[in-house]
């Protein structure tokens, strides 16, 4: 059987976190600092990732025109590996769930173009005032809450040659899920190590993932 991969959006398919760039393009630099601030507490488990989520969205002032600009500057920060192995993740595309807290208005225009569906993306969104002002997330989305990336496998029909690819403590949290063969701590873009400390396996890029997924599964 085929496996399945479960990857991260941002500081994985990405180099960056999304919030952390809307914030460059939106905010005053003390709103900078301290969004990546939580951005990291966040990502290493200090903080309830929900909570994080919620605070750094209203803190910004974001218009849906700055979405396109934000997806102009990201289609430009995808992770350096990834774009070398375009073709490879276009060929199993179809194999490949995004599962991410970033925001689907974002990241379904980006990983398209790698041949992933839309339908296979589990990320928030955005809620919109009358002036198309972003005013919170969606809060019916699963993404929202901190177990979100939990809440999103059991939509997913996986089978138990599924691999999750991260870098942050929610996509470490999915390891011990039924099913799931193992976690690859992420590092091409940042490495946190209470997650790859506690992670089956660890890569520093794409290639890796790869190496490491072929000789589970042959061993199997």
């Amino acid at each position: 059987m085929k496996p399945i991969l479960i990857i991260d959006f941002d500081s994985t398919f990405i180099q960056d976190e999304t919030l952390d760039e809307i914030a460059n393009l939106v905010a005053d630099d003390n709103q900078k600092k301290e969004i990546k601030n939580i951005t990291n507490q966040a990502m290493e488990g200090k903080i309830d990732f929900g909570q994080a989520l919620r605070k750094r969205v209203e803190m910004l002032k974001i218009h849906k025109n700055d979405i396109d600009n934000i997806i102009k500057i990201l289609e430009k920060r995808i992770s350096l590996s990834f774009v070398k192995n375009k073709n490879k993740l276009r060929s199993i595309s179809e194999r490949i769930y995004i599962v991410s807290g970033g925001f689907k208005e974002i990241i379904i225009p980006i990983v398209s173009d790698y041949g992933i569906s839309k339908s296979n993306v589990y990320a928030n969104e955005f809620i919109y005032d009358d002036k198309d002002y972003i005013t919170g997330i969606n809060a019916k989305s699963p993404m929202s809450f901190s177990d979100g990336k939990i809440r999103a496998l059991k939509e997913i029909n996986f089978t138990t040659d599924t691999f999750v690819i991260g870098d942050g403590s929610t996509d470490l949290e999915m390891k011990n899920v039924n099913g799931i063969r193992a976690f690859i701590c992420f590092t091409e873009n940042i490495i946190r190590k209470l997650v790859s400390e506690e992670a089956d396996y660890v890569a520093s890029n794409l290639d890796e993932v790869f190496q490491i997924i072929e000789a589970s599964t042959f061993h199997a």
